[in-house]
């Protein structure tokens, strides 16, 4: 009867689990650059496994998260995008917050809630992170030394940080960014649009690169101080 065809589906259905019977399946793996190489030939490869790259994801096994966002080559260097979440990460004060998490909630001791982290390598070297940059020890300390700081130019910086820290000091009256690769500069607004937002400086634009102080070319840095200024 019909209680002997529930029981016989429900057994079936035991027997026959569906894919949200199943726990997530997490997965760690590395990778490490074989065979008989030449040092430099090692060293050109972007997957060397003495490159950022390597020491920060490819060849990391404490990894649990491993997201490749972008990986493409323009006419000047090779530009990778990971996301990236340690084993042993765990949560921000704001993703905390974000969870209503207590003072002894033991997710504070896990990664259970802690977001990844974006890595941008070029040539396999990291240039930014969401939660690393050097930006703001690189420019203020030249900056302030400076008595009144008004016409800066930065070579490379297609990031944008470092324009952004530049804007933040009132007596710039000119900022002339020249990097040699637009398409970096394209790229770090689409997956890094927090590097180079100026929205919290008064009179500025939500880009840094949309300040009416800043004038951006897509030269070569070296190349255009030999023709303004000479050798």
């Amino acid at each position: 009867g019909l209680p002997r065809l529930k029981a016989n589906i429900s057994a079936a259905a035991a027997a026959n689990p569906t894919k949200d019977d199943y726990e997530e399946v997490k997965t760690r793996w590395a990778h490490e650059l074989r065979g008989f190489r030449h040092p430099r030939g090692r060293k050109n490869n972007y997957l060397d496994d003495q490159s950022d790259l390597a020491l920060w994801v490819t060849s990391r096994i404490d990894r649990e998260v491993k997201k490749q966002i972008v990986s493409t080559v323009t006419p000047f260097q090779r530009i990778d995008i990971w996301e990236v979440l340690g084993a042993d990460a765990t949560p921000t004060y704001k993703e905390g917050m974000k969870h209503n998490l207590t003072a002894d909630d033991p997710r504070w001791l896990t990664n259970e809630i802690a977001s990844p982290d974006s890595l941008l390598f070029l040539d396999g070297v990291l240039q930014s992170s969401i939660s690393r940059s050097a930006s703001e020890a690189l420019v203020h300390p030249g900056m302030f030394a400076h008595p009144h700081p008004k016409r800066v130019a930065i070579i490379g910086g297609g990031e944008g940080a470092t324009l952004r820290e530049v804007l933040k000091h009132d007596t710039v009256t000119e900022v002339v960014m020249i990097e040699i690769d637009e398409m970096l500069v394209d790229i770090a607004e689409d997956y890094f649009s927090y590097l180079s937002d100026c929205s919290d400086l008064i009179g500025s634009e939500e880009s840094c690169f949309d300040d009416e102080r800043t004038t951006d070319l897509y030269e070569d840095g070296r190349a255009y101080f030999f023709d303004k200024y000479g050798p």
